[in-house]
Order: C-alpha cells, then sequence, then structure tokens
C-alpha cells in the first residue's frame, strides 16, 4: 500500500466512520483498491493524476527549472509555467529565454510590493488594473503565475521554474475540478485503467478516489483554498463511478450527483488526522 492509498483510506474512513479493507492483495490482485463490505457497500480506487506527456514535456522544463540564485531578486520565486499537452496542445515556452529574462521583470515585482501574480489572466481587459510588470510578466511567459516567499537560508533569493498543468492562472476552483472531471473521463492508461476497476465492482457506490501531484497547476491553488472555496460545478461522471474525490493529502472535496459537493479539512498530527467537514460522506 503506497503513500496516497494510506491517505486515501484514512480520509474515507475518517469522514465516513466506516472501515475499508485493502482488496487489491492476493489473490485479488488486479481487483479496486479497497472496498467497505458493510451496508451499502463501497469500492474504492486511488490515483494519482498524471500524463505521460506532460511528463515528457516537465522534464524539459526541469532540467533548467531548479533553484537558480539570483543576485537580482530578494525574495524566493517560484514560477509555475503552463506546459502543453497531447489534450491541450499550444506553444511550449521558452525557459531558456525565461531563466534568462525573468528575473528584472520580478525584481520590478518586490518594488511594488507584489508578491503573486494569481488571478491575472491574459485577458487583456481584466488585467488593466494590475501594475505594469504584471503584464510583462505575462507577455514573456504566458499561462503562468509567480509567488515569491521571503528568501532564507533554506529558501536563498533566486527563481525557480516549475512546469504544470491544468490552467496555471485560472483562480477558480471549478477549473480544478474540471480538470479532475477530464482526467477521469480521459483516455489516458491510469483513467481506463480506474474505470475498468470500477466497472467491474458489484458495490453500492464506486468512488474514485483523485490524488493531485505538485504538476498540476491547479494544485498550488487548492492548497491555499481549503474548505473555503468550494467548486460548485455539476460535474459528468462516467457510469463506472459514483462519486469522485480530489484531494492533495490534506483539503480534499467530493462529488456526489444526488447531493453535490462536500469538503473537509485535514491535518496530521503524528498519526491522527482531525477533520473539519462541510457535510457528510452519504449520498443525501
Amino acid at each position: 500500500m503506497d503513500a496516497s492509498e494510506r491517505f486515501a483510506k484514512r480520509a474515507i474512513e475518517t469522514i465516513s466512520g466506516r472501515p475499508l479493507v485493502a482488496w487489491d492483495v492476493s489473490p485479488r490482485q488486479g481487483a479496486v483498491d479497497f472496498r467497505c463490505l458493510e451496508s451499502p457497500t463501497i469500492a474504492v480506487e486511488v490515483k494519482r493524476l498524471a500524463m505521460h506527456d506532460f511528463e515528457q514535456a516537465r522534464n524539459r522544463v526541469s532540467r533548467y527549472g531548479g533553484l537558480v540564485a539570483s543576485s537580482e531578486v530578494a525574495m524566493c520565486w517560484s514560477v509555475l509555467i503552463e506546459l502543453p499537452t497531447d489534450g491541450h496542445p499550444g506553444v511550449a515556452p521558452d525557459v531558456r529565454r525565461l531563466a534568462a529574462e525573468l528575473g528584472p521583470i520580478l525584481v520590478a515585482l518586490e518594488q511594488r510590493g507584489i508578491s503573486s501574480t494569481r488571478g491575472a489572466h491574459m485577458d487583456w481587459d481584466e488585467v488593466r488594473g494590475w501594475h505594469g510588470p504584471v503584464v510583462e510578466f505575462l507577455r514573456l511567459a504566458g499561462d503562468a503565475m509567480a509567488m515569491a516567499t521571503p528568501a532564507s537560508e533554506q529558501l536563498p533569493a533566486g527563481i525557480t521554474l516549475v512546469g504544470g498543468w491544468g490552467a496555471a492562472c485560472k483562480d477558480d476552483p471549478n477549473v480544478t475540478a474540471r480538470v479532475a472531471e477530464e482526467f477521469i473521463n480521459g483516455d489516458s492508461k491510469q483513467a481506463l485503467n480506474m474505470r475498468e476497476k470500477l466497472g467491474r465492482s458489484t458495490d453500492a457506490e464506486r468512488h474514485a478516489f483523485i490524488l493531485l501531484t505538485d504538476c498540476v497547476a491547479q494544485a498550488w491553488l487548492f492548497d491555499d483554498w481549503g474548505c473555503t472555496r468550494m467548486p460548485t460545478a455539476r460535474l459528468k461522471l462516467p457510469e463506472e463511478i459514483d462519486c469522485l474525490w480530489i484531494s492533495r493529502g490534506g483539503t480534499s472535496v467530493w462529488w456526489f450527483d444526488e447531493s453535490g459537493w462536500h469538503g473537509t479539512e485535514m491535518e496530521r498530527q503524528d498519526d491522527t488526522i482531525e477533520t473539519a467537514s462541510t457535510g457528510s460522506i452519504a449520498r443525501g
């Protein structure tokens, strides 16, 4: 059982108060990851959201994306840049040019007291009220987001490029939900495997538990929102799935067609998880 599966098990058990049994074990290899055998029974399959073509693009960025110490900037900057994939084609950013040209723009942001460009889009009507350096940043980096923390011994002043997929600039929890919805309805190996396993289940409820990794651009925003900003969009789940969970290994939200969105914020204290939930796991 890997860390993602352990967290999913603890999250569902904590929220529902019902035990899950590891099910994808000998002699049942190839079955769903977990089942709750109490009525109504539950089948759970856990996946980390990943895309092969995205990982290839991200690897190209990582060659230049380590922290670059800089005498120009005073803060530790992380720059999340949107990478094109087969499903979302686009023009790949010129990471060499970014690494060379971002410094002066980030310095200008610092001078104006701006430590984040979150919410700034390439829709010029929306950025007219932003400071000039934000517009220059968007022109250079495209769909991207820059965030800074004060420099320290552990995080020296510099610039880190990070590749992301899934609407890096859209400060909207519904976009996060759509990223997960698109993934579970897609034709990636992971999504097909998840639907195939849950499709074989005869349990009363079939739960897809999606862990957002750092490669998902929206995951950065998800960390900040917690449950204070919940998705509101109705999702279209594949017929093999009754409930979709989206989690970062802390904050988790889930969708049932009958009852809509619910969420919980989890904090780890040693080996325990404390929750403050916005709704029951029940359908109604």
